[in-house]
């Protein structure tokens, strides 16, 4: 079951929720906690025992999928166990969700991907295109559809312009949404950038590395660039998105402009080059 279609058909549920002995006694979300051994939170109900494996694991991922076998609903469950100083803590978690919601999780595109791990180095399960993820595969991000299928690659704005008009993205008229997009565009189509929200976090080199000339090279960028947070300002057709990073050993304050069709404009103001970073 690689594809949403194949998905859907057999994972659909077939009556309602309320006319299933096991489901209607299962809440949406639950969960059990023990901490060293005594249980903290336990609200899993017994009819959970019931539901049965249905796909998983995926390799070096948690979790798996299970199904009811009476209606076929899907949950998502997962236990994660973490050993601290002087016991253990352990997390027992049940999610009801949607075939559709399974299917664009980032657990459930590995599974897509199978029997293939090597050379894949990135998944990103995004909420704005409606039928596509993200998958760096090899070292270039590719475009996954619904039918599993690599739909384009993704290298440049205007792979992401072409990718709009196939797959039109929603929610880009908010400022957040438009914030977490723009990154997502940058971590695809300008790789070498790394942004930070303030001066000291950006990527120089040690002070006990550097010079005297580069340290005054720092400590005058400082002044001149007054570094802020990322920030994201609304226009009337457009979100404005401002964030400061290195790129190429140069200090850059980068403006891009987010329409709600999913397009991006990008443009740089140098502030400093050969600036010494790590």
């Amino acid at each position: 079951m690689k594809t949403l279609a194949e998905f859907r058909a057999v994972s659909s549920p077939t009556m309602a929720i309320e006319a299933c002995e096991i489901c209607s006694k299962i809440p949406k979300r639950c969960s059990r906690f023990e901490k060293g051994g005594d249980v903290e939170n336990d609200d899993i109900p017994p009819e959970a025992e019931r539901l049965v494996p249905y796909l998983g694991p995926v390799s070096g991922h948690r979790g798996e999928i299970k199904r009811c076998p009476t209606c076929s609903r899907t949950y998502w469950y997962d236990h994660e166990y973490e050993f601290i100083v002087g016991g253990s803590e352990d997390t027992w978690a049940y999610v009801r969700l949607e075939p559709e919601e399974l299917f664009r999780g980032e657990w459930f595109i590995r599974h897509r991907l199978e029997p293939r791990t090597l050379g894949i180095t990135d998944v990103e399960a995004q909420p704005w295109f409606g039928h596509h993820a993200f998958v760096r595969l090899d070292g270039v991000w590719c475009a996954l559809d619904d039918d599993n299928a690599t739909t384009m690659t993704i290298a440049t704005l205007d792979d992401m312009a072409r990718l709009a008009v196939i797959d039109p993205p929603l929610g880009l008229d908010d400022p957040e949404n438009a914030k977490r997009y723009s990154r997502l565009v940058d971590r695809m189509t300008s790789p070498r950038f790394q942004s930070s929200m303030f001066f000291s976090t950006l990527p120089w080199k040690h002070d006990r590395d550097c010079n005297d000339e580069e340290r005054a090279q720092i400590k005058d960028l400082e002044a001149a660039s007054r570094v802020e947070r990322e920030s994201a300002v609304k226009l009337d057709d457009r979100v404005i998105v401002t964030k400061w990073g290195i790129s190429e050993r140069r200090l850059i304050c980068r403006m891009l402009t987010v329409f709600p069709s999913g397009e991006v404009r990008r443009e740089d103001a140098v502030i400093g080059e050969n600036v010494p970073v790590k």
